[in-house]
């Protein structure tokens, strides 16, 4: 005897690009229902990272995306914090295709001086109120 659609528990599917495969499964979070898939970030000393979706369609298409990062081998994009997000989408908005090697020398320059500082402070001795 089958069970009804209505009552039967939802099963777990994969998405699939190339060779790399995720497979997406129902998931419980704080007692509601959603979707889930993990996938190991390898810029990340190979951390297993997790991405939940409320709806199978957006954790489906969320996999997708995270596919589609994965064969590029590039940053992977979705998981950068919104506000991360932000600031790159303000910086790809307000510049020009033209400016992108004055825009990299000067983020280049930001963290040589920022190395720098940090040098010069790891070898300054300590202050006279933090000697012993």
């Amino acid at each position: 005897m089958t069970t009804p659609a209505a009552t039967r528990k939802p099963q777990r599917f994969t998405v699939t690009k190339h060779n790399t495969t995720l497979t997406v499964y129902p998931y419980t979070v704080k007692g509601r229902p959603g979707w889930r898939f993990a996938w190991k970030d390898t810029r990340d000393g190979g951390k297993w990272k997790y991405v939940t979706r409320a709806t199978k369609e957006e954790a489906k298409d969320a996999a997708q995306e995270k596919l589609e990062e994965i064969a590029w081998g590039g940053l992977a994009w979705s998981a950068l914090p919104s506000a991360r997000k932000t600031f790159l989408a303000t910086i790809h908005g307000d510049t020009h295709p033209d400016d992108e090697a004055l825009v990299l020398e000067f983020a280049y320059s930001l963290r040589r001086e920022r190395d720098e500082r940090a040098q010069i402070a790891a070898a300054a001795p300590g202050k006279p109120d933090e000697i012993g």
